[in-house]
């Protein structure tokens, strides 16, 4: 289980993606081959699947080894939906693949969006 108070005093990146979506399956697989570049630098990756209740076995089948993934519920999903329009001004839904940069007050610091590149993170 990850909550905000169990991510309190790390860097985290959050990588939301979909197993449906190619070019999400593309930034999980760049997220568990870059991992020890983020780790190096204190950051821990955690990719949360946005997929429909009933693809739990989806999830696990496409989850990269070695990367934390979470398979995020309907209201969590609606959490950070909330929270990417609030960052956007009320702009489009969230396109994903989307990575969020936590700092170590779980506050956001820096959005990806065109792509994923741990060494660009870590900078």
């Amino acid at each position: 289980t990850h909550t905000p108070q169990s991510l309190a005093g790390r860097q985290v990146l959050l990588l939301f993606w979909r197993t449906d979506d190619a070019a999400s399956r593309s930034a999980v697989a760049t997220l568990a081959a870059q991992r020890g570049v983020l780790e190096g630098a204190g950051i821990m990756p955690l990719a949360i699947a946005l997929d429909a209740a009933d693809a739990e076995a989806r999830v696990r089948a496409a989850a990269p080894t070695g990367v934390a993934v979470v398979h995020a519920t309907r209201e969590l999903a609606l959490t950070w939906a909330i929270v990417h329009r609030h960052l956007f001004m009320n702009r489009p839904p969230m396109p994903l693949p989307t990575a969020l940069l936590l700092d170590g007050a779980t506050r956001i610091v820096r959005t990806y969006r065109e792509g994923l590149d741990a060494r660009r993170v870590v900078q």
